[in-house]
């Protein structure tokens, strides 16, 4: 739903966006359909990818599941050639993330990567933020203690 916000201006016909969720996702195209049909109106823009870790799984256990997200993402990164890749929030992005920045070095594209923490983090950075903090072209939070604590944020005011 944070994306769905942050993207409620989007022009669809100016812009070609595809999602990318968990496969064990089963709400959020859902919701997408029920208050975006625009942007639900090609289900061929929606792509799932493994989990990297699911909610009370063990960090041990999530190395091999995060290598085979990572894997799945390599092809549909390749295949979708991404300028911009804006992500948020949750751990499924990731594996993306990694397999956008091996495919900027790989094919000598230019890819700009937008990371916007979630709305919920108000004093501390999750997790996914902390690990992509360093290599996101632009890394937005949507509280000032955030900005405060982390040079590169910028805080751009509760964007949702």
């Amino acid at each position: 739903m944070e994306m769905l916000s942050l993207l409620k201006d989007l022009d669809q016909d100016k812009y070609k966006c595809h999602f990318i969720m968990g496969e064990t996702d089963s709400t959020s195209l859902k919701k997408v359909q029920a208050t975006r049909p625009d942007l639900a109106a090609n289900l061929q823009h929606f792509h799932t990818i493994p989990r990297s870790r699911e909610v009370g799984q063990s960090w041990a256990s999530s190395l091999p599941s995060t290598c085979r997200a990572f894997i799945a993402c390599l092809s549909l990164v390749w295949k979708l050639c991404p300028q911009v890749l804006i992500v948020n929030g949750p751990g499924t992005c990731v594996p993306v993330v990694a397999a956008a920045l091996l495919f900027e070095l790989v094919a000598f594209r230019n890819l700009s990567l937008v990371f916007v923490e979630s709305v919920c983090r108000v004093k501390s950075l999750s997790m996914t933020g902390k690990l992509l903090y360093l290599v996101s072209d632009s890394f937005v939070v949507h509280w000032p203690e955030l900005a405060a604590r982390y040079p590169k944020a910028q805080y751009l005011g509760v964007l949702l």
